[in-house]
């Protein structure tokens, strides 16, 4: 039985749907050239969220951190006595997976409208 928001198998990792916080996380790790620990991520999120007069944790940022390795989308390894963190999907695999989960679940398939309103934004 498949859970509700949980999507199709993709690069041998199970995902599911993000919010916009783990898009967040993510996106800092994307960024960078090698594997990271929590406060790695956290400070750019800090800094970006300082901008916006926002704030955050870092305690938000590790559980984030860790439910995204849950998710199978970020592989933890224990360093000394510190997890290091890792994207185990690219950011163009995860983009490809969150288009057919919309045109899947959304679109019910229709491909075409996705790829008109793909089209309609080049312009």
């Amino acid at each position: 039985m498949t859970r509700q928001g949980r999507t199709r198998p993709v690069v041998g990792l199970e995902s599911t749907s993000l919010g916009p916080l783990e898009l967040e996380v993510l996106d800092v790790m994307w960024d960078r050239s090698d594997p990271g620990t929590v406060m790695d991520v956290y400070l750019p999120i800090l800094d970006s969220r300082r901008q916006r007069g926002e704030i955050i944790s870092p305690a938000t940022v590790m559980t984030v951190m860790n439910r995204l390795a849950k998710k199978g989308l970020v592989d933890r390894q224990r360093s000394g006595g510190t997890s290091v963190y890792k994207p185990m999907i690219s950011r163009n695999d995860m983009a490809k997976l969150m288009i057919d989960g919309i045109v899947d679940r959304v679109l019910h398939g229709n491909v075409e409208i996705a790829m008109e309103h793909l089209a309609s934004r080049r312009k």
